[in-house]
């Protein structure tokens, strides 16, 4: 008998989603295959490899999994913003990263994602995190916008400095996620919002990407002259 597609694409959600949170609980190099299979209720000892391949085209499925709606969630934003005109400042181009994958947490009780995203960027590496801003086509679209807006600062360091911020704001989020997931020990500090704190971040990370180049004065000079590159 063929496999049934519906219940194929069940397996394959369930094992996705699986995978994500013992990755985001445990790290990447903390969980095993045989792991996602048990807690997904596989019988397949070999259903990851089965579906996915390997463990790295495991982690490509989970993040377009999961790219697929945020995406789809930030190019309708970016439709609407400025009265159709699209992305016109810093402001705007932060809102369009972060405000998608916000409102995609507020969906999961509790949320996994951030937490996974941080574990898959440290073990993946920068690369990773540009090859995977080129696979999603808003986000791209918002990353090649921000090149044009950063005009204040040069060239070879804009791509960095949009680098930096999607690393600050993957940080930032997984601690939120973290913080969130009960439960909670009496005379801990009370959890802020999901969008209380989510504004601090787009006001911090619009900040990054406004800071202009420093001048470097004589002491800084010297306080780095040791440091290779």
């Amino acid at each position: 008998m063929p496999p049934n597609p519906e219940r194929t694409e069940e397996t394959r959600i369930r094992i996705l989603e699986t995978a994500e949170r013992l990755y985001a609980l445990h790290g990447i190099e903390g969980v095993s295959t045989r792991q996602i299979v048990i807690e997904s209720g596989q019988k397949n000892n070999s259903a990851v490899t089965y579906h996915f391949g390997t463990p790295k085209a495991l982690l490509k499925a989970i993040f377009r999994h999961r790219s697929d709606v945020i995406d789809a969630d930030r190019a309708r934003l970016i439709a609407a913003m400025n009265a159709g005109a699209g992305l016109q400042t810093l402001e705007d181009l932060v809102v369009a990263i972060v405000a998608p994958v916000v409102r995609f947490m507020a969906t999961r009780t509790p949320s996994f994602y951030m937490r996974f995203t941080r574990e898959a960027m440290q073990a993946m590496g920068r690369p990773a995190i540009g090859a995977t801003i080129l696979f999603v086509p808003a986000y791209r679209s918002v990353f090649m916008r921000g090149l044009l807006l950063l005009d204040h600062i040069p060239i070879p360091k804009k791509e960095n400095r949009l680098i930096m911020v999607a690393e600050f704001y993957v940080q930032q989020l997984a601690s939120w996620e973290a913080m969130a997931t009960p439960p909670q020990a009496d005379g801990d500090d009370p959890v802020p919002t999901l969008a209380e704190f989510a504004s601090d971040v787009i006001e911090t990370s619009v900040g990054m990407l406004a800071a202009p180049e420093p001048k470097r004065s004589g002491l800084f000079n010297n306080l780095f002259s040791s440091v290779p590159g």
